[in-house]
């Protein structure tokens, strides 16, 4: 069984970051703004979340996207906020330092492979 963890656990990051340490079957996913704040077009990295990427409690590899959108019935209003939220994270990736291997793992291999499809 495959276990999926939202918002980085918040607020208890570190305890489920620790987690995907512990267990090969705990995954956790992304929303905006758990990694970082929004400054006009640049995101902030949380101090701690800069501490755990680079003590290697972050691990790419067990984290997917999430795009914590809400949902509307409109699907072109959907899409906006999905390039929203999107680009959102693509921004804290980036803040955080992550390389292009660990970006594409969070945004959509990691998915693949709990998932079982190619995207």
């Amino acid at each position: 069984m495959k276990i999926i963890g939202t918002h980085l656990g918040y607020p208890w990051f570190a305890e489920a970051l620790g987690l995907t340490a512990w267990f090969p079957n705990v995954y956790l996913d992304l929303s905006v703004g758990q990694i970082g704040y929004f400054k006009g077009k640049k995101a902030l990295i949380k101090p701690m979340m800069k501490q755990f990427y680079e003590e290697d409690v972050f691990k790419p590899e067990k984290i997917i996207y999430g795009s914590d959108s809400l949902f509307d019935s409109k699907a072109e209003v959907f899409k906006g906020i999905l390039n929203w939220a999107t680009k959102c994270i693509k921004m804290e990736l980036e803040g955080l330092g992550l390389s292009k291997k660990e970006k594409d793992l969070i945004m959509y291999k990691n998915a693949e492979k709990l998932l079982g499809i190619k995207l």
